[in-house]
């Protein structure tokens, strides 16, 4: 047996738990991404729309922690997903 053929499987099981990764990154993406949008709804306002009516302390605490750290989490969590992906495929 040559050393290619002893690191074939090895190389299977890195590539499936790279692309679970990356899958897994980009469903967490999704998941932020609609649990901010939930609360921005529920008070309101949108992720796509910084402005909003007055909807107590409450509601403009949720919507400030929602609005900016959700996005910055889903197009973090989507980049770092993509590029699991990217990293996994492009391997030879």
């Amino acid at each position: 047996m040559s050393d290619s053929d002893e690191s074939q499987p090895a190389k299977t099981v890195d590539a499936k738990q790279g692309a679970m990764v990356g899958f897994g990154l980009l469903g967490a993406a999704a998941a932020v991404f609609i649990l901010c949008s939930l609360v921005q709804g529920a008070f309101g306002s949108s992720m796509f729309d910084t402005s909003y009516r007055d909807p107590g302390i409450v509601g403009t605490i949720l919507i400030n922690l929602t609005f900016w750290p959700g996005w910055i989490g889903t197009v973090g969590l989507a980049v770092f997903g993509a590029f699991a992906l990217w990293a996994t495929y492009s391997k030879d």
